[in-house]
């Protein structure tokens, strides 16, 4: 094959020396050990990766971004509803909340404005009670979702 041959194979247009010095055959590249193959690729996107952008792009207009937490198993739907409360919450139970985070974060506050009252036994707690700074922390959870969802 020449010069001439190659320019007119072209689909119109002139290819470049360099084009041409750098042109690899499939014989070339079958003996090189390639193995030549056809495949169908998607150009455009799915209805459900649409459908999933336009979503990300709802929710960041929203200002909801997913976050992830580890937590032991028994805790995962007590955290469910704080999201929930916190989602539906108004104002004065926001303010409320941000004002219990700050007392727990001020080790040196030793009163807090807020009483957090023993919570009922319910069917659904363990009958091992958890002590220190996680059953604590158990017994507010508990009770931010009893305030924020009343």
């Amino acid at each position: 094959m020449n010069d001439t041959e190659l320019k007119q194979e072209g689909s119109g247009s002139e290819q470049s020396d360099i084009e041409q010095k750098t042109l690899v055959t499939d014989a070339e590249l079958e003996a090189a050990g390639l193995v030549k193959v056809t495949a169908f690729v998607r150009s455009q996107q799915s209805e459900a990766a649409a459908r999933k952008a336009k979503q990300r792009e709802k929710e960041a207009t929203e200002g909801i971004k997913q976050l992830n937490l580890k937590a032991n198993v028994e805790h995962h739907d007590l955290l469910k509803q704080i999201a929930t409360s916190i989602q539906t919450a108004n104002e004065e139970q926001k303010k409320l909340l941000q004002q219990i985070i700050a007392d727990m974060n001020n080790k040196t506050s030793v009163t807090s404005p807020v009483t957090i009252p023993a919570p009922t036994p319910t069917p659904t707690t363990s009958p091992k009670q958890v002590t220190g700074f996680k059953g604590k922390l158990i017994k507010l959870l508990e009770y931010l979702v009893k305030r924020l969802t009343s």
